[in-house]
């Protein structure tokens, strides 16, 4: 849906069109490596694998543990450019055996864009730059018959929490705001029906520039960071017992999928995030309300970390 291939650095050099392809290719096979450990978590979480969960849960730590094996294995290409076609055999996982990952016939690197703003580009120092970017599905169509898209008003806070590192509980703040950043636009779309009580959260995104995180005795300075709706979230109408008007939108803690992610000047991390209170959305003649939100996610030592979203307005 979003390539966001970014290894070609500099300004294009019409006279090396074959270099860049190549390059982007191994860029490509690179975040597609990255992004299969989050994409199988996910549907881990929905209950896609039913009785082989387990099975799954171990090919997505072994994908999370061996991008190096996926980079060497997907960079060999049995097709020739701009198509590319490769497999990684990842062998035996309890009761699932011969588990290969394809990149089917089909995909292609097909030529060069950039923003035609160069303010718009973002800093690339090479292939590692947009590690933080992860590849979803293909975007799917809304839910509901009435879609409404609609852009943040103002600037609006986090706070991440965490657990506690090298004597001291890891703590941020950082502002999200308004206006689009070189990585992304801050933007929210619903689907509803005029009358019922279906109501789908189609996308939700913020970015962020730079904010540092510390324990107290040490801090770390992270360059951007985001949070995406990583699939759509299914919530319900709200409607007043007593005048039996509509209040609201609510979708339920653990509903809604988020990716979260950021990136330092020496690394980059990701992690699947769920609300983990109730999202309440709301209208009010063209202005849309978000109420504040906290989400939570584990890193890969289990450890619990939350961000807290502040109230905010759309239109």
């Amino acid at each position: 849906a979003a390539a966001e291939v970014i290894a070609c650095c500099g300004e294009y050099d019409p006279l090396f069109p074959a270099d860049y392809d190549q390059y982007c290719t191994y860029d490509m096979v690179q975040q597609v490596c990255i992004s299969l450990a989050e994409e199988i978590e996910f549907y881990i979480e929905q209950g896609a694998f039913g009785s082989y969960t387990s099975e799954a849960t171990e090919v997505q730590n072994w994908i999370a543990d061996h991008y190096s094996e996926c980079f060497e294995a997907l960079q060999i290409n049995s097709a020739a450019l701009p198509e590319v076609v490769a497999a990684w055999e990842l062998g035996d996982f309890g009761d699932l055996h011969d588990v290969v990952l394809h990149i089917d016939p089909g995909t292609e690197i097909y030529g060069v864009n950039l923003p035609a703003d160069p303010s718009e580009w973002l800093a690339c120092s090479g292939a590692n730059a947009n590690d933080d970017q992860v590849l979803e599905d293909a975007a799917t169509p809304p839910i509901g018959s009435i879609v409404v898209g609609v852009d943040l008003l103002a600037d609006l806070g986090g706070e991440l929490s965490g657990p506690s590192i090298f004597g001291g509980y890891v703590n941020g703040s950082a502002t999200f705001p308004a206006t689009c950043l070189a990585h992304g636009c801050p933007a929210a779309k619903f689907s509803f029906e005029s009358k019922g009580s279906h109501f789908t959260l189609e996308d939700l995104d913020l970015y962020t520039g730079a904010f540092a995180l510390t324990n107290g005795s040490a801090s770390l300075n992270a360059e951007r960071a985001q949070i995406e709706l990583w699939n759509q979230a299914f919530g319900a109408a709200v409607y007043d017992p007593g005048t039996g008007l509509l209040s609201g939108y609510a979708i339920p803690a653990g509903a809604a999928h988020f990716m979260v992610a950021g990136s330092t000047d020496t690394q980059s991390n990701r992690f699947m995030a769920v609300n983990a209170t109730d999202l309440w959305i709301s209208q009010r003649r063209e202005t849309w309300m978000v109420d504040a939100f906290v989400l939570e996610y584990e890193d890969g030592n289990r450890e619990l970390w939350s961000v807290a979203i502040e109230a905010s307005q759309w239109q």
